[in-house]
């Protein structure tokens, strides 16, 4: 047996021996303090978010207070009216409030908090820090809602955008775009590796990996965050040496290691099983289909601008579909509800994506760097494409039967993914297609 399917066995055998023995092993903590006032000392483990006048805040390394102060192996979220205090990621905060049961990767909640004490130290996030200096300028020359929309692009910033919009990106499945994610790490690597691949591949693989990890310390430590960079580096590596290896093993090993990481989210995190359902979608459904209709997704490989711009449009179409396909089953489960616009919406607005990434970035350094007037006249190509974004995000989620009520059985959904199983063996078959030749930085 060759070695990556070995090591594929054994991330899988690995995942199944962590769901049937671990369990929530925070239950046995929670449920006994459930209904009480408790006080929890945490650390801010992501951007708060803000609806309306209320804030949420996904809480790490939590010591509940009752009658003893008990440590909890999980995350808390909680809900509390917005404090005086600004609060940011990794602030230590102290909060009261009636513990509640848990809900996906989170142990427990607090819908109703107060808090109590916060402390802010400056040296634990300056990437942070520096984002929040970049947001601050680039809001001079933008308005607000673009400002949210380009600082989830370039940066992975939670949103300040309006409800009314952000519901509009979940209706169109375009939420992905406003937060940091493996398309965004995507962009970057092969525009990082194309840049120099051609004059020094060693250059080439300090500069990919420098920029994901920039990005990641940008965006901070979250969970799907630490995926997509798994995903990013080892395929940079890989790249460099000139191996290959087969997606399934590559999506293995990764799941392993963030389930290693934090089991929790084997259990409860829907997030976990769309990020891996829709890299699956991209990195084995997605080169099938290609090779089928014999699209190429590197464009240094095709002749003639037309024919790059043919191919670079064709993949982002088979893409887009093929994770979408493969995703929907898990949403439509959890959500009770499909997006029937959601190709659509993607395709408008995903080839664009890169473009929108550089033109914010150029506006907010020219804000930095230049007079007011200038700025603003340079600002100009990323606020009407942030703009059209948002148009395309509020048009589709008005279209009739945007979504449609559709809530599936799991025998429903392993039919499905079965059938789908099977479709892709069938072209698998048909085309002789090597996995071990693709690469997602390519």
């Amino acid at each position: 047996m060759h070695v990556s399917w070995v090591l594929t066995v054994l991330a899988i055998i690995y995942l199944f021996l962590v769901a049937l023995l671990s369990g929530d092993n925070n239950k046995q903590v929670v449920n006994p303090l459930i209904g009480d006032q408790v006080v929890l000392d945490a650390v801010v483990a992501d951007d708060p978010s803000v609806i309306g006048s209320r804030l949420t805040l996904n809480l790490t390394d939590v010591k509940i207070s009752f009658n003893k102060v008990v440590d909890l192996n999980g995350r808390v979220w909680v809900k509390l009216a917005k404090p005086q205090t600004e609060l940011h990621r990794y602030d230590r905060v102290r909060l009261t409030g009636v513990l509640d049961g848990g809900f996906g990767p989170y142990s427990a909640t607090l819908t109703s908090a107060k808090l109590i004490d916060s402390h802010h130290n400056a040296n634990a996030d300056p990437l942070g820090q520096l984002r929040d200096q970049f947001a601050g300028k680039l809001s001079a020359v933008l308005p607000a809602d673009q400002v949210g929309l380009g600082m989830g692009l370039i940066a992975g910033q939670k949103s300040d955008m309006n409800q009314q919009i952000q519901q509009a990106f979940i209706v169109a499945s375009l939420t992905h775009i406003l937060v940091a994610s493996g398309y965004n790490l995507t962009i970057l690597t092969r525009f990082c590796r194309r840049l120099l691949a051609k004059h020094s591949r060693l250059v080439s693989l300090i500069l990919s990996s420098s920029m994901v990890l920039l990005f990641a310390g940008l965006v901070g430590g979250s969970a799907s965050m630490t995926r997509a960079v798994l995903v990013s580096l080892i395929s940079l590596v890989l790249w460099y040496f000139g191996r290959g290896i087969h997606p399934a093993t590559l999506l293995s090993i990764v799941a392993a290691i963030t389930v290693a990481i934090d089991p929790n989210q084997i259990w409860g995190d829907v997030g976990w099983y769309l990020s891996f359902a829709s890299f699956a979608g991209v990195l084995i459904l997605a080169p099938l289909v290609n090779h089928l209709l014999g699209v190429k997704v590197d464009t240094d490989k095709v002749e003639g601008r037309l024919s790059k711009i043919k191919h670079a449009f064709l993949a982002v179409v088979v893409e887009t579909s093929c994770a979408q396909l493969v995703a929907w089953p898990i949403i439509a489960l959890v959500m009770g509800q499909v997006s029937i616009v959601g190709i659509l919406s993607n395709l408008l607005v995903l080839p664009i994506v890169p473009l929108a990434m550089l033109l914010t970035f150029g506006a907010g350094l020219a804000s930095w760097l230049l007079p007011f007037g200038v700025a603003s006249a340079l600002a100009l190509p990323a606020n009407w494409l942030l703009g059209y974004i948002i148009n395309v995000a509020l048009w589709s989620a008005k279209l009739p039967l945007a979504t449609i009520e559709f809530t599936p059985t799991i025998g429903w959904v392993v039919a499905y993914y079965l059938m789908l199983v099977l479709i892709g063996l069938i072209i698998w078959r048909h085309t002789g297609h090597n996995f071990r030749n693709d690469n997602m930085v390519k």
